[in-house]
């Protein structure tokens, strides 16, 4: 009898079926990729790149654009916006007639940065930086702790035509340069054209803390023969600024001469602190301030012409005693209301501690013109909590004496009087929480005479 023989081995399932789960988990990533690889081409292409404008501009809050065309990537790209506007926080940021030539990406690797973006050329006829309406003043800006970004940049030729920024009395033209984003940030190359003045310059800042920083200035009258149509304060000046350190403690140098006025400086600059300029060292001469702050200033508004040569020291450090030093000369005194300081000679010397301050010197010394004395006043006093940034914490006592004080004189529109005595003003803090101010109580003790025929 023949043995039956046995069933054969059912046989293992075929390995492919185990290949799905991982298939499946790797498809996004698979279609992720080839999303980006499209994207990428179709920005290399002018329809591509007009679809992608258009999206962008749709769909991303505070962003629009008017009208491209060409390509925005590529070695031979020529890519060109005639309109653009970017709100980034407090600020809207107009662009008219973006050109951007031959961005291309390259150096591409896992770890930041994740290339380099380099573009042959970018420019603009105008870029208008505005201010938008706030509920709330905005937040003192924090220091940071780097400056990295995702990509290296490199821009070799950038050119802005005409830049308008709010305050500025005028607005920058023919700004070029060359800039690097990357381990370190450059600006190299820049020249600007401000109101007659060129201004070129080249500047480093590193990514990493500390932020160290560098940077030189010049700036010149471009051509002695435009004097017709420069600003008074635009003829025959010349400034040097040199800057290094770091982004939150800056050390400056900067030496100005215009016209007869010389001006020399040393200063530390920290723009992330309560007090943004902790130290100053100064020294001047013929000093007219009408023409020295005319540039910031702008049409409508002018500070007095002087004449001032002196000295100005502040040290408001807290490393160290605080130190707040005046002693000037105006050779051109005069009355306020015709455009002029009533001041022929200033003393201050104040020293200070935490939020303590003496005065412990003060003297000065009016003028009508330059032959006709106006008095004196000298002050004396004691101030304390200063440290915290507001007036109803500050409490103390100040003693003006005036000698001979004639307003007349200081201003043609005051009373014909000539003053003499104490005048005492003693602030305490304020008792309610929130309080602009504290109490202010004024003791005086004045002799007065009238000069002249009654007006």
């Amino acid at each position: 009898m023949a043995v039956p023989s046995p069933a054969p081995p059912t046989p293992p399932r075929p390995r492919r079926a185990r290949r799905w789960p991982a298939l499946a988990l790797a498809l996004p990533a698979l279609l992720l990729v080839a999303a980006a690889g499209v994207a990428w081409q179709s920005l290399h292409t002018e329809t591509g790149t007009r679809w992608w404008v258009e999206r962008v501009a749709a769909r991303l809050p505070g962003v629009s654009a008017g009208t491209s065309s060409g390509a925005l990537l590529g070695a031979d790209a020529r890519f060109r916006l005639d309109r653009l506007a970017i709100e980034l926080g407090r600020q809207r940021i107009r662009i008219d007639a973006l050109a951007l030539d031959g961005l291309t990406l390259s150096e591409p690797r896992l770890t930041a940065p994740h290339g380099l973006l380099s573009a042959r050329g970018l420019s603009a006829q105008q870029v208008a930086i505005e201010p938008l309406p706030a509920a709330a003043p905005p937040e003192p800006a924090a220091k940071p702790a780097r400056l990295r970004l995702p990509v290296a940049l490199r821009v070799e030729q950038l050119a802005v035509e005409r830049l308008s920024v709010a305050g500025l009395a005028a607005p920058i033209e023919q700004l070029r340069a060359r800039l690097e984003a990357g381990a370190v940030h450059r600006i190299e190359a820049l020249t600007l054209r401000w109101q007659g003045v060129r201004l070129r310059g080249d500047a480093t800042l590193g990514a990493d803390a500390p932020l160290p920083l560098q940077a030189a200035l010049t700036a010149r009258t471009e051509d002695a023969g435009t004097d017709a149509v420069l600003p008074a304060w635009a003829r025959a000046l010349t400034l040097e600024l040199q800057a290094r350190g770091t982004l939150a403690l800056i050390d400056t140098r900067a030496r100005l001469a215009m016209q007869d006025q010389q001006l020399d400086l040393q200063a530390q600059v920290a723009p992330f602190d309560r007090l943004p300029l902790p130290q100053l060292e100064a020294r001047f001469g013929r000093l007219d301030l009408a023409r020295l702050l005319a540039p910031v200033l702008g049409a409508g508004r002018s500070a007095p012409t002087t004449a001032l040569t002196g000295s100005a020291r502040v040290q408001l450090s807290a490393r160290q005693p605080l130190l707040l030093h005046l002693a000037a000369q105006n050779a051109a005194p005069g009355p306020w209301d015709a455009g002029r300081l009533p001041l022929r000679e200033a003393d201050l010397l104040l020293r200070g501690r935490g939020g303590a301050w003496e005065v412990e010197r003060a003297a000065l010394q009016f003028a009508g013109d330059e032959r006709t004395p106006a008095g004196r006043l000298s002050a004396a006093g004691r101030f304390d909590g200063l440290d915290h940034g507001t007036l109803a914490a500050l409490g103390g006592a100040l003693t003006l004496n005036l000698d001979g004080l004639r307003p007349d004189l200081l201003d043609r529109r005051g009373p014909a009087l000539r003053l003499s005595g104490p005048l005492t003003l003693q602030h305490a803090p304020a008792a309610a929480a929130g309080a602009a101010f504290g109490t202010l109580a004024v003791e005086a003790r004045l002799d007065g005479a009238l000069q002249g025929a009654a007006r």
